[in-house]
């Protein structure tokens, strides 16, 4: 079929969209219409701008074979269509696709759209229908070398497509979140295969009475040592380019409340120790509980959080560890702190995505405050117009 040229501007071949065929394969590489629509409407309203300046609407020319098969230039061709104007075209110097070389046309058809700007799907729909062609073409399965350069090609890597295959295959909606940058790919991979699960780490002793070994006494001496030393370091200054900052107050929230735990494992095991416990304290592994008793063979968690009135939150990682816990929340001159001592399960926790898991007071509060072991050392906890408020105390 011959191709009807409407005209000729500034030497340039204009040809109407009606007379151009698109690349079918096209489709199967770049097949997110949402985004490629967009990408499209922007375009046709560049192009009503260029004729209304008597200039050609496209800068670059959609490249085309004899009969009209566009080559180069599918999304122009689309945004022509929606502008209703004609397009610069140039007759190309591919050779023409055939049936019997699918990879080879896919590898011309990709090597055109070098600049194009791709999503995850789009790299992934490659990389499915580069390798389906080359065993269409040659009869094997492509050889990894010539993978693994595609993917350089593409800017991806290898685990990072094994990924994208394993959501498409188990959850392919999250690939819409991945495009979008609402969701890592790891994270959508976690979720697609079930991997990210929620682990719960169950007490060994859910029943025991833990008030025999941890005393109001226990408590009192060890947030006694605690915060002495933090007064002692907030006395501190060290010098970061020639300025002077102190260890404790100059540094984020997260921080203090790291530091505070800490304090509390390393001085609360030293005393239960010194009370003839087998105990020890995290080493600084994840997975280390923050104190454990070796010889009851069950563990009692620390969690520490600056003080946020009603909103008071703690922060957990993505698994969830029932049992004992010492909470304590302070405030912003480290003078004053709310301390609970509680037994805690699975469903005092919500789920922060990515973030791992929170802990609200009113969770705690609403959960267990009826509890027999449920105690209160430091402050108060209660209920005003429907809300849980946490009061702070002078150690």
């Amino acid at each position: 079929m011959a191709l009807a040229i409407a005209k000729k501007v500034k030497g340039k071949m204009m040809v109407n969209p009606s007379q151009l065929k698109p690349n079918p394969k096209n489709a199967h590489l770049y097949n997110n219409k949402e985004k490629e629509l967009k990408k499209q409407k922007e375009i046709a309203e560049t192009y009503k701008e260029r004729i209304s300046q008597k200039k050609v609407p496209n800068i670059q020319p959609v490249l085309i074979h004899k009969d009209g098969l566009i080559d180069s230039g599918h999304t122009r061709y689309e945004s022509a269509k929606i502008a209703g104007c004609d397009l610069w075209c140039e007759y190309t110097d591919a050779d023409y696709p055939t049936d019997d070389k699918p990879f080879s046309t896919l590898v011309d058809l990709a090597v055109s759209n070098v600049r194009r700007e791709v999503s995850h799907s789009d790299r992934l729909n490659e990389f499915i229908e580069f390798n389906n062609a080359y065993v269409s073409e040659f009869g094997i399965a492509r050889p990894t070398k010539d993978e693994n350069i595609h993917l350089k090609q593409m800017g991806t890597s290898r685990d990072t497509m094994k990924k994208l295959i394993e959501i498409k295959n188990n959850k392919p909606e999250l690939l819409k979140k991945v495009d979008a940058g609402e969701m890592a790919v790891k994270f959508a991979w976690e979720d697609a295969t079930g991997r990210n699960k929620v682990k719960v780490v169950k007490s060994n002793n859910p029943d025991r009475d833990w008030s025999e070994i941890y005393e109001d006494s226990f408590f009192t001496n060890m947030v006694n040592r605690v915060f002495n030393t933090i007064k002692q370091m907030m006395a501190l200054t060290v010098k970061i380019n020639s300025v002077d900052y102190n260890p404790v107050m100059d540094f984020t929230k997260g921080t203090i409340a790291s530091n505070i735990s800490h304090l509390m494992e390393t001085i609360g095991a030293e005393l239960l120790k010194s009370e003839g416990h087998d105990v020890r304290c995290a080493s600084g592994h994840p997975t280390d509980p923050d104190i454990y008793h070796n010889d009851i063979d069950d563990k009692v968690e620390i969690k520490v959080t600056n003080f946020k009135g009603n909103s008071t939150t703690w922060k957990g990682g993505m698994g969830i560890r029932e049992g004992q816990y010492i909470l304590m929340t302070y405030d912003e001159n480290i003078e004053r702190l709310c301390l609970i001592f509680t037994k805690l399960d699975a469903n005092d926790w919500k789920s922060a995505g990515i973030g791992g898991h929170t802990l609200p007071i009113s969770n705690v509060w609403d959960n267990h405050k009826d509890d027999d072991g449920f105690r209160i050392i430091y402050g108060d906890v209660f209920k005003n117009a429907g809300k849980v408020e946490l009061q702070l105390a002078k150690y």
